[in-house]
């Protein structure tokens, strides 16, 4: 068991890898992630264009679901806290 300053440091680190790379909170706890970085690849690639708006149109789905898959396959406890809600924590140093 890690003790209450590296838990915080780890927290402190996420936090900050989620704000320089805005893409990895689309891929956590997501049991599509696979699909939807294969999406953002070619979304970098695709100039604006009809199938660019579909592929972001399907990137917004995939997300949705593999949240929702993730949740289902999720244990009892956080369930619970998902659906009582929660308070955000910010950590600084």
């Amino acid at each position: 068991m890690r003790n209450k300053d590296e838990l915080t440091q780890l927290e402190y680190l996420g936090q900050k890898l989620a704000e320089q790379k805005p893409r990895l909170r689309d891929y956590a706890l997501n049991l599509n992630a696979n699909k939807v970085v294969a999406i953002d690849i070619l979304l970098d690639l695709l100039p604006n264009s009809k199938q660019k708006k579909m592929l972001e149109k399907l990137r917004e789905i995939l997300i949705k679901q593999g949240e929702a898959l993730y949740i289902m396959q999720s244990d009892i406890f956080t369930n619970l806290c998902i659906k009582v809600g929660s308070t955000i924590r910010r950590v600084k140093f």
